[in-house]
């Protein structure tokens, strides 16, 4: 698949786009082709169909060490770092996958906090977590287009990172460090 990013659009909501807060609700709002674009984490769940709003967002310590325990978690600790090498070797490649899809980390791919142990715990269990309130998530070219309403022919197959950048310092976010 090569997806098409519009860049007519993405530009205008970049020039546009201002970060509006009432109460505890933050949004993005923009103007792409005259129309007014509002983008709150209600949107991105409901597009993204999350419905996790009332999932967990972190287990308490008892929950985390009983239900790493019952993932066969090897070594008892009072600590809240934990280590897959602790874990058999299914559930060390689960947790590498989790890891690696959900984690800002860069390094240290072999130990995992009690945000981490929650989200396994949960997903092992089969129990609603709250994936929304974490930092990280990617979002598709559909989800985009659909909050857009994209119906722009000029598409291309990337967008510069220094103007999507550029984009949310005048935003003021701050560019991620390398």
């Amino acid at each position: 698949m090569n997806p098409h990013v519009y860049i007519s659009c993405i530009k205008q909501f970049w020039t546009t786009a201002v970060v509006k807060r009432s109460g505890d609700v933050t949004r993005l709002q923009a103007l792409v082709n005259k129309k007014r674009i509002v983008i709150s984490e209600e949107v991105v769940r409901e597009i993204l169909q999350l419905n996790d709003a009332e999932g967990v967002n972190c287990l308490p310590n008892e929950e985390i060490f009983a239900g790493l325990a019952r993932m066969g978690y090897e070594k008892p600790s009072t600590k809240l770092t934990f280590y897959k090498a602790f874990f058999s070797t299914q559930w060390k490649f689960f947790i590498h996958t989790i890891l690696h899809s959900l984690s800002a980390k860069r390094t240290s791919w072999n130990e995992f906090s009690s945000a981490m142990a929650s989200i396994l715990i949960c997903l092992s269990l089969g129990q609603r977590f709250n994936f929304s309130n974490k930092k990280r998530i990617v979002i598709s070219e559909e989800v985009v287009r659909e909050i857009l309403q994209l119906n722009d022919a000029e598409g291309v197959n990337c967008l510069p990172n220094e103007e999507i950048f550029a984009g949310l310092a005048r935003m003021g976010y701050e560019k991620p460090s390398t």
